[in-house]
């Protein structure tokens, strides 16, 4: 956060974005497998990302949302919003090829992170 900080001219903005609710676009049963695919590639996002961070060389574990984690480095006025995005069915191209590729993307980061019962994530 203080690298981020310090990136900024006296008064500058700084804006990040990230992910919130994990995304929802398929049905709880989409006819393969166990129901609930998104649940368990959550789960295995969750077994990968903890890997990740753990691993990461001086990781010093730190609570709390951005803007504690961003005063604490020294910008001032920080503050935060939040926005839920619905887009209903059908998809326009371009945002269908954003889930696919996104869902591709969580199974990949799935495989190597088994359920808890030994077997496949997903």
């Amino acid at each position: 956060m203080a690298g981020l900080a310090g990136l900024l001219r006296p008064g500058g903005t700084l804006c990040l974005v990230e992910g919130g609710l994990p995304a929802r676009c398929l049905s709880w049963d989409v006819g393969v497998g166990r129901p609930g695919l998104e649940v368990r590639l959550d789960e295995a996002h969750n077994r990968w990302f903890t890997a990740w961070s753990e691993a990461r060389p001086g990781r010093v574990r730190r609570t709390g949302g951005w803007p504690d984690l961003l005063t604490d480095a020294g910008p001032t006025g920080v503050t935060s919003r939040s926005a839920l995005v619905d887009v209903p069915a059908p998809l326009p191209g371009n945002v269908r090829d954003v889930v696919l590729g996104e869902l591709a993307a969580r199974v990949d980061r799935a495989r190597p992170h088994p359920g808890p019962t030994g077997g496949p994530a997903t």
